[in-house]
């Protein structure tokens, strides 16, 4: 909990004067490069991710109650919170979709600003899409990358990396067949993501 507590405590504050305040709020050019390092820039673009560890250790914490120090119903939403998160579907749907709308970040930023014409959205719009395109053109090592990463954090935590349990009929959810349970979340998760993306910005 004192990581939570400490990651807000140490949020820098931005004045208008301030270097930070002055960079470009948007770049196609920054963005443009489907490399995982490209999407994790923006200090705020993975705020859950980053917190994600002390969240569930957290979580871990408030259930088990130790100290008896936290009621009833603060330990039954724990036991719930926990549940619902500390899985690999969780960590792997946190971590490639943070990477794939990080490459729209810059657009949504800009399209709620004030001084931003319609013919300038339009045109940072078609070099989203370009830059989507091409990271869906490289969806194999993209989707590997980021797939690892989740591992990564899903090792830490000894949580089984595993593919959600299927049936023949599915109406909730995708479930294309798949192998292994790398090419699931690619099959079921990125391309369909990065797909979805491309298409409501071309529509």
């Amino acid at each position: 909990m004192s990581q939570i507590t400490d990651y807000f405590s140490k949020k820098e504050v931005v004045s208008d004067d301030s270097p930070a305040a002055k960079r470009p709020r948007f770049s196609v050019e920054s963005q443009s490069s489907p490399e995982i390092e490209d999407t994790t820039t923006d200090a705020d673009s993975s705020i859950l991710l980053k917190l994600y560890e002390a969240i569930v250790a957290t979580l871990e914490t408030i259930k088990a109650n130790a100290d008896r120090s936290w009621n009833v119903d603060s330990t039954k939403k724990a036991v719930s919170h926990y549940h619902a998160i500390a899985n690999f579907d969780f960590i792997v749907t946190l971590t490639v979709c943070q990477a794939v709308l990080a490459f729209t970040k810059g657009l949504t930023v800009k399209m709620q600003g004030t001084s931003s014409d319609i013919l300038s959205v339009f045109s940072d719009i078609k070099d989203v899409v370009k830059t989507l395109s091409s990271v869906r053109q490289k969806g194999e090592e993209n989707h590997a990358k980021w797939f690892q990463i989740a591992c990564q954090i899903a090792d830490k935590l000894d949580i089984t990396v595993q593919k959600p349990r299927t049936c023949q009929v599915q109406r909730n959810r995708a479930n294309n067949p798949a192998e292994t349970v790398e090419d699931h979340y690619k099959r079921n998760l990125t391309i369909p993501l990065v797909d979805h993306l491309i298409n409501e910005l071309e529509t």
